[in-house]
């Protein structure tokens, strides 16, 4: 689940915007391919976008996500206890649920 926007819990606007993220996940299969879904409020609309896509090779403990069908890349540290996804200059922190 989305824990943190730029460490910071949630809701989060980031400054100068006019997006609050409210929630988020990443599900990632055994075949390597993943479903990211975000909710967002842009003014009075709640948007829920979802995106796919396939994780690459492990590289000194990061991944990277390429989204599909776009040719998009984004880096992913890992944790302990998830990843940070680093996506149009926003540190995304996911942690893992049991």
């Amino acid at each position: 689940m989305l824990a943190a926007v730029d460490g910071s819990i949630l809701p989060y606007s980031p400054p100068g915007s006019n997006v609050t993220f409210l929630a988020g996940d990443c599900v990632m299969a055994a075949d390597e391919k993943f479903t990211l879904k975000m909710t967002t409020v842009t003014g009075k609309d709640t948007v829920s976008a979802t995106a796919n896509g396939v994780v690459l090779a492990l590289n000194s403990g990061s991944v990277t996500f390429s989204f599909v069908p776009s040719s998009v890349q984004a880096t992913a540290l890992l944790t302990g206890n998830g990843f940070v996804l680093t996506y149009n200059a926003l540190n995304l922190t996911f942690e893992r649920v049991n």
